[in-house]
């Protein structure tokens, strides 16, 4: 039985509800009749299945029954706990707006498949599957063949056989290309096992966007320039896509810190509220000294009229990005105020520094580490850390180590060295 034929199998066992759920459907395929009018919701339509996507997920989100009676059918099942905690993509296919792809292949006893695509101007959203005839689970790893994306997360740890998971590219560009080359690899080990092991399987998959959906975004200019903390700051524009919206930051040259992390939240003319955050990031760079931050879609909503509400921010002061640690004399220069050495030990080859922050400015979860992702040693080579912990957004304390690092010095870089508290949000009309 194929995907479609299992879609047009659940469907019409969907077509006998419980009688207590009779008006919920009733007003589930109104709404999808509304929907079709609503006149910023251009994508096609795909159909039944789609209607089928819009009055299942309703009654997951209003019926805890009905959504455990779902968790046994393949991937719709899946499906609703991918989208739980992402309003931006349910909304999407709550409005129809999802490619089926219906893609599989088989090696080695091992079948991926491409089950859907959520796609607009600016993100590339891919469920797929494995499936492995012994029944053990495999963990994934993909790479593409654009350099105008970042991937959110380049490696999925072990998942139960037929679990779908989720590939997230955001595109730094000003549009995707018409395909994507994707190759992506099963493996048995889990994330951090050891040494990094053959793969089990290897796939290749050529993904073709419906430019129905890679043509969806509107710019809005904005224009509003303004102060935090001394540093001069430009909200050039909004741009808002079915599956994210985006605001384009830039800072001024003259500025003597950079912006490191913004607290903030947007609102709409009806009463919606859009979060910060499209999956696990909430800004990337785009540019020399312009940022991108992202919130969830209100692309699918009624609002017409936004404002962006800043709570607060993190800055680095220029010139103090790097911390100077001399792992023999166990001293620490350049930490910022409220932060202080805690210890510098050697555990058999591997080196941890530890750090207080319980002294500094909370507030800002958007930054919770002290540190960034990197160090580097007196002659520069710049390198990644092979562990690191913190206590969280309430800080106290955060550690790195070294494993096997020969020198007696090594330069730790921050990721922010204040943080700035709005005892009032900053409110910015965006149109």
């Amino acid at each position: 039985m194929t995907r479609m034929e299992e879609y047009q199998a659940l469907r019409q066992a969907l077509e006998t509800v419980p009688e207590a759920m009779e008006t919920v459907a009733e007003r589930a395929l109104a709404r999808e009749k509304t929907c079709r009018k609503k006149k910023r919701v251009w994508g096609i339509p795909v159909g039944s299945l789609a209607a089928c996507f819009a009055l299942f997920l309703l009654l997951v989100n209003c019926f805890p029954p009905f959504a455990a009676a779902c968790e046994g059918l393949p991937v719709l099942g899946e499906l609703a706990e991918a989208l739980r905690f992402d309003k931006s993509l349910r909304r999407a296919v709550e409005n129809e707006y999802v490619q089926p792809l219906g893609l599989s292949q088989t090696a080695n006893g091992i079948t991926a498949r491409m089950e859907y695509l959520i796609v607009d101007q600016k993100s590339v959203n891919l469920f797929f599957s494995f499936h492995s005839e012994d029944g053990c689970p495999l963990r994934a790893r993909y790479s593409t063949d654009t350099t105008d994306c970042i991937s959110l997360m380049n490696g999925i740890d072990l998942q139960k056989n037929d679990e779908l998971q989720q590939i997230t590219l955001m595109s730094v560009g000003d549009t995707l290309p018409d395909t994507l080359e994707l190759t992506l690899f099963a493996y048995r080990d889990a994330i951090g096992s050891g040494e990094e092991s053959e793969p089990a399987a290897e796939f290749h998959f050529t993904i073709e966007y419906d430019p129905s959906f890679t043509a969806k975004g509107e710019t809005i200019p904005v224009g509003a320039s303004f102060t935090l903390d001394g540093q001069t700051l430009l909200l050039d524009r909004a741009e808002i896509y079915p599956t994210h919206m985006r605001l384009i930051l830039r800072e001024a040259a003259e500025n003597t810190a950079n912006l490191r992390s913004l607290d903030f939240c947007l609102t709409d003319d009806q009463g919606g509220t859009y979060e910060a955050g499209a999956g696990s990031v909430v800004s990337m760079g785009t540019g020399e000294n312009e940022n991108c931050y992202l919130l969830e879609s209100p692309w699918f909503q009624d609002g017409k009229h936004f404002t962006l509400h800043i709570r607060g921010a993190q800055f680095l002061t220029k010139g103090k990005e790097w911390v100077r640690v001399d792992l023999q004399a166990k001293t620490i220069e350049g930490l910022p105020d409220g932060a202080a050495l805690d210890e510098i030990r050697l555990y058999d080859d591997t080196w941890q520094v530890s750090v207080r922050t319980d002294s500094m400015p909370k507030g800002t979860a958007r930054r919770a580490s002290l540190f960034g992702s990197e160090y580097h040693n007196e002659d520069g080579t710049i390198q990644g850390y092979t562990g690191r912990g913190y206590s969280g957004g309430d800080g106290g304390w955060e550690y790195v180590t070294l494993e096997d690092y020969p020198e007696n010095v090594v330069y730790l870089k921050l990721s922010h060295d204040r943080t700035v508290l709005l005892p009032q949000s900053l409110d910015i009309p965006i149109n």
